[in-house]
This record gives C-alpha cells, structure tokens and sequence, in this order.
C-alpha cells in the first residue's frame, strides 16, 4: 500500500498542500518558502475531485483558500470531516473504483494497479493524513491546507 501524494501521482496537478508548523502565519497567504519545508503530503487536486465523486459529497474546505488550523478542537473538527470521508469510503464496492482508476490512470507511475489496491492506497492516505493532524494537535502545532 503507498500513500497517494506526489510522488506517486507526479502528474496530478496542481496539488493541495498539508503542512504541520509550529505556529499560525500572520500573513493571510505567506511565501511558499515559509511552509514548503514542512509540506506532510501534497494531495492532488485531481484526488480530491475523485473522492468528492466517490462518496457523493462536496469538499467540506476550500481548496483555492490557504487555511489555518489553529487549535486542537479546530483540527480535530477537520479531521473528524476526514474520518467521515474514509468511513464512506471504506464501505464503497471496489467495483465502483474501475472507473476512477481508468480517469486517474494517466498520473499513475504503476500501470498494473488495480481497483482494490486503489481503494486500499486511497484509506491509507486519508488515515496518514488524520494521524499527521493528530499528532500535530497533540504536541500543539498548526496545520496549515495551502490551496492553490
């Protein structure tokens, strides 16, 4: 199982970048260089469309906003939203992934990548993330989503 972040889908731009720091930006939207470094996963824009077709469900952020995460209970709010989304997830029929894995085929470095390991890479990715936001609000550190 791998965790579906760029370098697994290099094609998959623009991306949506998860990043922990230590403490909230002043700026509204700060240089790249300020945060990249803590970058935990760049999800794909093209992954998110994908699981917001999947569980029939709308983004619950906004993906074109640069987003700060500044409590605990704010980043257990979102990734309680996240855990939702792999509870729906988890209980899709792999059948419904042969179609999304034909639309997303074309960013994929594994050509023989099938419906079930999709599905199971796709779980995985949603629980890293959530444990990464975990973490982040038990040592007290921020999450910062960086749209695009």
């Amino acid at each position: 199982m791998a965790i579906l972040g760029s370098h697994i889908l290099k094609k998959g731009r623009p991306y949506i970048e998860f990043v922990v720091v230590d403490s909230p930006f002043d700026e509204i939207w700060p240089e790249p260089s300020k945060y990249e470094r803590d970058v935990f996963i760049d999800f794909a824009d093209v992954l998110l469309d994908l699981l917001c077709r999947m569980i029939q469900n709308y983004a619950f952020f906004d993906k074109y906003e640069f987003i700060q995460l500044k409590s605990p209970p704010e980043i257990y709010n979102f990734t309680a939203q996240l855990l939702t989304w792999e509870t729906q997830l988890a209980k899709t029929p792999v059948n419904y992934f042969d179609r999304e894995i034909k639309y997303i085929s074309g960013w994929l470095e594994n050509e023989n990548y099938t419906c079930e390991q999709f599905k199971a890479d796709l779980l995985e990715t949603l629980h890293f993330m959530v444990g990464e936001m975990h973490k982040a609000a038990a040592s007290g550190r921020c999450v910062v989503i960086a749209g695009f």
